[in-house]
């Protein structure tokens, strides 16, 4: 996942990254279309993203969270 935010007219990227430096996180579904139970596992090799839980079966509820400041 990656998430680009540009720099608002007006304001140094030094000040924009500074203001920016906000926890985030957002919970996604994950689904068999098929309606069955499926197992899966999801990983991520990008700095500060955690996901949790991160294998289970469907359908299941996951937490995916980004902390800019690791």
């Amino acid at each position: 996942m990656r998430l680009e935010v540009p720099t608002p007219a007006g304001l140094s990227s030094a000040l924009f990254s500074s203001v920016w430096r906000i926890r985030f996180s957002q919970e996604i579904d994950v689904v068999n279309p098929g309606g069955g139970v499926t197992d899966f596992s999801l990983s991520t090799t990008a700095k500060g993203v955690t996901i949790s839980p991160s294998s289970g079966t469907t359908p299941a509820r996951v937490k995916i969270s980004l902390d800019p400041n690791l």
